[in-house]
C-alpha cells in the first residue's frame, strides 16, 4: 500500500515547528529577545520565500512572530547540513526587532527573508518582509519532489 503523501512536510520541518513552538513558550523577558536579535554567529542559511500571512503578531506575546503559509523550499538545509527540503506549510516565524510589519495584514501576500541558526534561540527569524501585490500568484501545490520525501529518519535526514 502506498502511503498518502498529500501534506508533504519533512520531519526536519516538523521538528523546526516544534522547536519554534517550544521557543515561544520558554525563556524570560528581554534576555530571550536580546539573544534572538543580536546573534553572535553568522546564520547557517538564509532563505527568501513568498507566502500569505495567516496570523499577525499578537500584542503581549513574549516572542513576536508572524504566521505565514509559505511556498515550498526544496533547497532547505536541515540541522545536519544536508538538503532535506521543506514543503509548503503554515508555520510561525519569529521576527527580528528591526522588522516592521506595519501595513501588513492577515491575507496579504508577502516576500520574506529569514535566517536559520540551528544553535540559536529561536532557530530562525525573519530579517526582512515586504508586501507583494495582491494579484501575485503563489504556488503552494508544487509537484516538485522534495528531498527525503520517501521518508526521513529520526534525525531529520533522508535515509541512506
Amino acid at each position: 500500500m502506498t502511503p498518502d503523501r498529500s501534506p508533504r512536510p519533512t520531519l526536519a520541518a516538523a521538528l523546526l515547528c516544534l522547536t519554534l513552538a517550544a521557543a515561544g513558550c520558554g525563556g524570560s523577558g528581554s534576555a530571550g529577545r536580546a539573544q534572538a536579535d543580536e546573534p553572535a554567529e553568522p546564520p547557517d542559511q538564509t532563505y527568501t520565500v513568498r507566502g500569505e500571512v495567516a496570523g499577525m503578531p499578537r500584542e503581549g506575546d513574549e516572542l513576536r512572530q508572524i504566521r505565514i503559509h509559505h511556498e515550498p523550499l526544496p533547497d532547505f538545509v536541515g540541522f545536519e547540513g544536508k538538503v532535506v527540503g521543506m514543503a509548503s506549510m503554515t508555520m510561525p516565524f519569529p521576527l527580528a526587532d528591526a522588522v516592521d510589519v506595519g501595513g501588513i495584514e492577515d491575507g496579504d501576500k508577502v516576500e520574506m527573508t529569514f535566517e536559520v541558526r540551528w544553535e540559536g534561540s529561536p532557530p530562525l527569524r525573519v530579517v526582512k518582509i515586504e508586501e507583494l501585490p495582491a494579484d501575485t500568484p503563489l504556488d503552494f501545490d508544487s509537484d516538485e519532489t522534495m528531498p527525503g520525501e520517501a521518508g526521513v529518519d529520526g534525525t531529520g535526514s533522508a535515509p541512506p
